[in-house]
């Protein structure tokens, strides 16, 4: 009886230990406005993963694995994407300062330090604008292919700018389909290796994809950062792009940013959605780099 009373008491205990552990991993932060969810696992450096356009905090599940055993990782759904839900929306702000207001509460809020920012297109823009808010904090930025059509050659630069306003247009009109299918092929050569989408996640891109061109793509289409403090601060900064994507408009961004601001390029293998499509590739590229730079803790 004594063993079989023993057994129940540590299968209670190990019940509880696991709903503990999931509710650990996976809150909310409460703001004044929009409550942030985010997942945390693993163990090292504070790494925060920072989602772009048509996706959130599940677009990094498979790269936080390979990333877990170096990193104490944190990845989030944006204000307006997934779970984070704005508490007036109605009335709710997506600006860009927003954003990197949000990803600075997160940081503040869980008290991080020393931590490594990886912003994924999209997500570099706030990974820049958080670093400037909060520079004490952070020991590294790293950006994969973050748009920045401002810094392009004029010609270049003119031309994606009328294309952002013909996608304007075509959402307006309630071309919805035809907006998402365009901006789709934007992104560049689709990687092989990926593998396919669930449904659940194509409904759920879906309406990210409708936050984002509803909200976000006009301010992000003409955003430009601080090339000052990004000069200033080069030696914190690395930039990231897929070698099967040169010659587009984000590894551009990239090649610009560097021979502008001096910040270090590492290229590694896969297109622009390299932490969805290669996981591991992704996160060798991001280990590498900080291994490079002493930022990894064993």
């Amino acid at each position: 009886m004594e063993r079989c009373t023993s057994c129940v008491g540590v299968a209670c205990v190990i019940i509880l230990w696991v709903m503990t552990y999931k509710r650990r991993n996976k809150m909310y932060l409460k703001t004044k406005d929009v409550d942030i969810y985010y997942e945390r696992l693993g163990k090292g450096r504070p790494l925060v993963l920072i989602h772009g356009a048509v996706a959130d905090a599940s677009y990094f599940d498979e790269t936080r694995e390979y990333l877990k055993d170096y990193f104490d990782v944190i990845t989030y759904d944006r204000r307006g994407y997934s779970r984070s839900v704005c508490k007036d929306q109605e009335h709710a702000s997506y600006s860009i300062q927003d954003h990197a207001k949000d990803l600075v509460n997160l940081i503040e809020g869980l008290d991080l330090h020393g931590v490594v920012l990886v912003g994924h297109s999209a997500g570099g823009i706030m990974a820049m604008e958080a670093f400037q808010m909060i520079p004490g904090r952070i020991a590294h930025v790293v950006l994969y292919e973050t748009p920045l059509i401002s810094m392009l050659a004029p010609e270049r630069r003119d031309k994606l700018y009328q294309w952002n306003v013909r996608l304007e247009d075509m959402n307006r009109r309630g071309l919805h389909k035809e907006t998402a299918r365009e901006f789709g092929i934007s992104v560049g050569e689709l990687d092989p290796r990926a593998r396919e989408k669930e449904p659940y996640e194509k409904k759920k891109d879906r309406m990210n994809f409708a936050q984002f061109i509803n909200y976000e793509f006009h301010e992000f289409t003409y955003y430009k950062p601080d090339f000052e403090f990004l000069k200033a601060n080069a030696r914190y900064i690395t930039l990231m792009s897929g070698d099967r994507n040169q010659g587009h408009y984000f590894h551009s961004s990239m090649d610009t940013m560097e021979k502008e601001v001096g910040a270090e390029q590492v290229h590694v293998p896969g297109c622009h959605n390299a932490p969805f499509d290669v996981p591991l590739d992704f996160a060798n590229g991001v280990l590498g780099i900080l291994l490079r730079r002493g930022l990894v803790r064993y």
